[in-house]
């Protein structure tokens, strides 16, 4: 009883934290929404995943390197395909954190990224 009381308490103090970050990715400090960028990189569902996917094409580079980063925690066998548009970045810290993300996984697809990339 007691660990499916805490396990319901953690869900929601988990989703309270992940609805916080989704509305602070509408934020027009850079660095708040490259923040919650990083705590939807620790968070699971549909929801946290299609924000760290929409911010790959935010206007600042932070925010997109962050994500980078985020994406590849998330540990999604998909993560690499959401990656990966992040190499073609017109910067190069962004491109570099794409590098770095994808570098940090192994796979197939995560070794072609990085060959097209060079």
């Amino acid at each position: 009883m007691k660990r499916a009381a805490l396990l319901l308490f953690a869900l929601a103090c988990g989703t309270k934290e992940r609805d916080q970050a989704i509305a602070k990715l509408s934020s027009p400090v850079a660095n708040q929404r490259a923040e919650a960028v990083r705590t939807l990189g620790k968070s699971s569902g549909d929801e946290s995943w299609a924000s760290l996917q929409k911010a790959v094409h935010d206007g600042s580079p932070a925010v997109r390197s962050a994500t980078a980063a985020a994406l590849a925690a998330s540990r999604r066998d998909d993560a690499p395909d959401a990656i990966s548009p992040l190499l073609r970045d017109p910067v190069d810290d962004v491109r570099i954190a794409a590098a770095r993300a994808l570098a940090s996984r192994c796979g197939e697809r995560t070794s072609a990224y990085l060959r097209r990339a060079q």
